[in-house]
């Protein structure tokens, strides 16, 4: 072996896939590649091309993971609980907008019967969720 030429750690694994390098990383296939464009994620392509085959090792992933800035928790964007008030507030205006539409169209629509449910959901979610931050 030449002078100029690297090793790698014993411990480093060579991984040929996105989908092997995103479970590696445990992170999902398109948040790896989103990584790679905009944050420098470890990434090599056989002969430099820009597109196609990818492969990476996982002492670059771990060193870069490692490098990386995590976020804050106390940046966190929480809503307060006077924000998730006027969610629920104007959440509850639409589902009553959305019975006042469902009787005028009778048995008719399905499918606004089906959204005026997953709205009913959310808003039971959110006062859950506001009544467990006021606890």
């Amino acid at each position: 072996m030449k002078d100029t030429e690297h090793r790698l750690p014993p411990e480093s694994r060579f991984l040929n896939s996105w989908k092997e390098i995103a479970a590696y990383a445990g992170r999902g296939v398109r948040t790896v590649q989103r990584y790679e464009s905009q944050l420098g994620f470890p990434i090599r392509r056989p002969g430099g091309a820009s597109r196609g085959s990818v492969f990476a090792f996982s002492h670059e992933i771990d060193e870069w993971l490692a490098n990386t800035p995590k976020r804050d928790a106390s940046l966190s964007t929480t809503p307060s609980d006077q924000d998730i008030s006027a969610l629920l507030e104007e959440l509850t205006e639409k589902i009553n907008v959305g019975y006042d539409l469902l009787k005028m169209l009778g048995d008719h629509s399905e499918v606004l019967r089906q959204q005026i449910a997953a709205a009913e959901l959310l808003h039971d979610e959110l006062k859950r969720r506001r009544e467990q931050a006021i606890q």
